[in-house]
């Protein structure tokens, strides 16, 4: 990977980095300053209470999603610095141009992630067998 395109990708890498870091920020003082709880005013019931606390469990999970991204692109920051960006973690083999573009922080070729996700999908009971 030639100075120039190592150069973009840690640019976009890093612009992206801000922006889930900068959205975390304004999920987390939402959350801390009550504005919610505020929305729905001072005589709000059982019914109320659950819909803040299904508002706070998805802002909790968008938290974990932004977590793992941020830890994503850093580790995605640290190969570029190795030379090893574009490699897979599992084959060793390039990972596609195309695949970089659609996810600069992916650690794995079209067919490692697609053999992943085929042993993620068996181990994971379907919701039609319930």
């Amino acid at each position: 990977m030639n100075n120039m395109v190592s150069h973009r990708v840690r640019s976009m890498l890093f612009e992206k980095r801000e922006t889930i870091l900068k959205s975390a920020k304004d999920g987390m003082k939402t959350m801390l300053s009550g504005d919610v709880r505020e929305i729905l005013g001072p005589g709000f019931d059982e019914c109320d209470m659950a819909v803040i606390s299904q508002i706070e469990d998805m802002q909790n999970t968008l938290f974990g999603k932004q977590a793992y991204m941020i830890k994503s692109i850093d580790e995605a920051l640290r190969r570029l610095n190795n030379g090893t960006y574009n490699i897979c973690d599992e084959c060793d083999e390039k990972i596609g141009e195309a695949r970089l573009k659609a996810v600069p922080f992916t650690r794995y070729c079209r067919n490692c992630q697609e053999h992943y996700e085929a042993l993620r999908r068996m181990a994971t009971p379907s919701r039609h067998a319930l």
